[in-house]
């Protein structure tokens, strides 16, 4: 179980010998389950690694009914590492994370020091905010304003910029919604979300922990990411 006392359901593949072997804690993208890591088992397995993959709290059968894209499930990663350490088959533990997974890696290295010898990050969001306005940005049709460029060409993303310039573009029963609408959206999504899962919009923003995290990490990003900027 994790700190909250939600109970959590995890899936460990690993050698049937006696070798004490690394184990990689394989952390699933949001809208996920333990289940996506069977797509990393041979890879792993043929390394000579354990694999444990956890339901984060909120999904597929452990208990909890919020998720947060990797901010409390990074609790959930320190309770299978702490898991992992009272097991006498595993030597060192690393972890794989997918999307929020690998956001959820990022906040658990720099909330709970040394707790894994290091990481591969597959598609960490940097902001939510960020994502957001990528969302936003994909659906936009004629959208070519210098603040919503492709983002492979990005260096800078202005979230308050983009969500101006889309509510410019948006109608509300025939009339254009302005940007104090548009702030007032924001501020009460905010709102919602600090209420239902205890956490800002503004501490979901992994880039803001990275210097925090010792241990190596691995980044990896789609080449056709359309959500996640090179940067």
């Amino acid at each position: 179980s994790n700190v909250r006392r939600e109970r959590l359901v995890a899936s460990h593949w690993a050698v049937d010998d006696a070798a004490k072997r690394p184990c990689v804690i394989f952390c699933h993208a949001n809208s996920a389950s333990r289940v996506q890591a069977v797509h990393y088992l041979a890879l792993l397995l043929s390394l000579g690694c354990s694999v444990l993959a956890l339901d984060f709290a909120g999904a597929g059968l452990s208990e909890g009914d919020v998720v947060t894209l990797g901010f409390r499930e990074a609790d959930d990663i320190a309770a299978a590492v702490q898991f992992l350490r009272g097991d006498a088959r595993v030597s060192r533990i690393a972890g794989w994370g997918s999307s929020a997974g690998a956001a959820a890696l990022l906040f658990c290295m720099a909330k709970y020091d040394a707790a894994l010898a290091c990481c591969v990050l597959d598609g960490s969001y940097a902001d939510v905010r960020q994502v957001a306005a990528c969302v936003e940005i994909n659906q936009c049709v004629g959208c070519e304003d210098d603040a919503m460029i492709q983002h492979e060409h990005a260096v800078k993303f202005d979230f308050r910029k983009v969500a101006a310039e889309l509510a410019e573009r948006s109608t509300v029963g025939g009339f254009s919604a302005p940007w104090p609408v548009a702030q007032a959206v924001i501020a009460l999504l905010d709102a919602s979300v600090r209420e239902r899962a205890g956490v800002t919009l503004d501490e979901l923003r992994p880039v803001a922990r990275a210097p925090l995290c010792r241990a190596p990490a691995l980044f990896l990003r789609a080449t056709g990411d359309a959500l996640l900027g090179a940067q």
